[in-house]
């Protein structure tokens, strides 16, 4: 099924439409340095792989939670929850301080209409405290 975002840690080559911060970067845990999105823009029915780099200001342990709001035309089409630390069996918790670059790759299911998208991806630790908030905006063509 859909595999998403290992760690929220993550960097490659390519460019990212838009992304910006949620908020201060100033309470997260996690200071971004790069996203991006390959193939750009992405393609229903195929792999796609989001890439982040950044420097973690603490450790994350488990269990830590990313959370992912897609919308279409302001319309809430997809929400998921995943375990931070189970979605990724090769970038297991607990994920020490320090600079991280990962990648998560997930096939975007054929049946996802083509067009605008925006969204959001929250990431919190064990205690609930904030890793990272990113809020996105993206295409897909079919």
């Amino acid at each position: 099924m859909l595999k998403f975002l290992i760690v929220l840690l993550l960097v490659s080559t390519i460019y990212c439409k838009s992304w910006k911060l949620c908020s201060s970067t100033e309470k997260d845990i996690l200071t971004i340095k790069t996203v991006s999105i390959v193939p750009e823009p992405i393609q229903k029915g195929k792999n796609v792989t989001i890439t982040f780099d950044g420097t973690l200001s603490e450790e994350i342990k488990d269990p830590a939670n990313i959370h992912l709001e897609v919308y279409m035309s302001g319309i809430k089409i997809f929400t998921k929850d995943m375990d931070m630390c189970t979605a990724q069996n090769d970038v297991p918790c607990p994920i020490s301080a320090g600079e991280h670059k990962l990648s998560q790759s997930f096939e975007v299911p054929a049946f996802v209409p083509t067009g605008e998208f925006t969204g959001k991806i929250v990431a919190t630790n064990y205690d609930k405290k904030e890793i990272v908030c990113i809020k996105f905006d993206e295409k897909i063509q079919g």
